[in-house]
């Protein structure tokens, strides 16, 4: 459900920002080292 936006937010923030999206299934490490507790999750860094 949130896909659509995070795309639009993408588009919108090219060059100014990065979006990513990570399936915590192939990268467990990564949301391990992020503290990503359920699905969906988004994070914000300064």
């Amino acid at each position: 459900m949130m896909s659509p936006t995070v795309d639009a937010l993408a588009e919108q923030y090219a060059g100014n920002a990065r979006v990513v999206k990570l399936k915590v299934d192939d990268s467990p490490g990564v949301a391990q080292r992020y503290g990503i507790k359920g699905i969906p999750t988004l994070k914000l860094f300064p």
